[in-house]
């Protein structure tokens, strides 16, 4: 863990944190997690099994749950990212967004309602 990290909330092990990442109060990070550099956690969020690429925005209150979530991303309060799904870079996702299973969410797009169907790519 770099002395330039933040962790206000609990690693569990395995896990590897980035430089210059904050995590907010309340929230868990792993098992079997990889957080890249300059990325932010809000509070009582729950990242397990996971990789948050570098720079990405994670809101308060969410969960990321075997996901993958692209460099530079912004997902917001209350979301859900369930098992397999993959968030390219540059995507933007609204509060309260569920993203069910096994879900490809191309870069550079805005989600702004719920996928609700298994393994769609949105393009």
């Amino acid at each position: 863990l770099d002395d330039s990290s933040e962790i206000r909330g609990e690693l569990v092990e395995p896990v590897y944190v980035g430089r210059g990442v904050a995590v907010g109060r309340d929230s868990i990070v792993g098992p079997d997690t990889i957080i890249l550099d300059q990325v932010v956690v809000g509070e009582h969020t729950l990242i397990r099994g996971s990789l948050v690429m570098r720079g990405s925005r994670i809101g308060s209150s969410t969960y990321l749950n075997n996901a993958i979530v692209g460099e530079g991303c912004s997902i917001g309060n209350w979301v859900r990212i369930e098992r397999d799904s993959v968030v390219g870079d540059q995507v933007s996702i609204s509060d309260g967004v569920f993203v069910n299973r096994r879900n490809r969410i191309l870069p550079f797009k805005e989600i702004t309602d719920s996928l609700w169907r298994e393994g769609d790519i949105v393009l």
